[in-house]
């Protein structure tokens, strides 16, 4: 099997490489023409039996999406659009939840024990932590907060309209956001100097644009993102199968 294919046959970022988001990177690289209608009712299969997993009793039902079989780190946002995109999740299964993921509850946790990890975590990691250090350094009780699913990908699930204003403003702040900044940094070579750092989580949440507003039939919105130009910064290798699929 192609190296960038995974062994359950999902589609990786790198070549040889399990990097928890191959959900996500199957549901693009198929809305850009890569897959045919068999390997769509497999990867269904895929995601189906090996990575959601639920849990109910008569008062309760909780919901775990894995970003691959035995990774249990918390699911991404990319991961879930891919299971609405192949129908392996439904939104009324989310509306059982509230719209939490990650086998979380809004009973789980109070309002004031969120606040209190919330303040934790910044006199601990400081006022710009990494998205994820709440979850590796034990403050759990954000999973209130960071847990549920965003309006824009509630918007793009289930389609009501109340939640699509959320889902343009998401649009139009994804797409003034840089894909690459400005810094100075000390280069082995050359020294000192200002060079193009890659915003990866910017490009990154373009991408998610497009792929939202190809998925919905966008005719005008979608003109904002260049495909193209973004997965060839996105994806290192050139031979990664999004990239030859695009520049062939």
């Amino acid at each position: 099997m192609n190296k960038f294919f995974c062994p359950l046959g999902l589609l990786s970022d790198e070549a040889n490489k399990i990097s928890g988001n191959q959900p996500w990177y199957s549901a693009l690289y198929d809305i850009l023409g890569g897959n045919d209608g068999i390997v769509i009712l497999s990867i269904q299969h895929t995601l189906q039996t090996k990575f959601i997993f639920k849990s109910s009793s008569f008062y309760t039902y909780r919901l775990r999406t894995v970003r691959y079989p035995e990774n249990n780190d918390p699911d991404s946002h990319d991961n879930l659009l891919a299971h609405f995109y192949f129908r392996s999740l439904t939104p009324e299964q989310l509306d059982r939840t509230g719209w939490y993921i990650n086998s979380t509850l809004p009973s789980d946790f109070t309002w004031f024990e969120c606040i209190r990890d919330i303040i934790r975590l910044i006199k601990d990691r400081g006022f710009n932590p990494h998205r994820n250090d709440w979850w590796k350094f034990g403050y759990n009780a954000i999973g209130k907060i960071a847990n549920k699913l965003p309006s824009w990908v509630r918007y793009y699930a289930s389609g009501r309209y109340r939640y699509y204003p959320f889902f343009i403003l998401h649009i139009l702040a994804s797409y003034v956001k840089p894909n690459f900044k400005k810094k100075t940094l000390v280069h082995p070579a050359s020294g000192k100097g200002m060079f193009s750092v890659r915003q990866t989580n910017n490009v990154s949440a373009k991408i998610q644009c497009y792929f939202m507003l190809k998925t919905t039939n966008s005719r005008l919105l979608i003109m904002l993102f260049n495909i193209k130009e973004l997965c060839n910064i996105y994806f290192d290798s050139p031979e990664h199968p999004i990239r030859r699929l695009l520049n062939e």
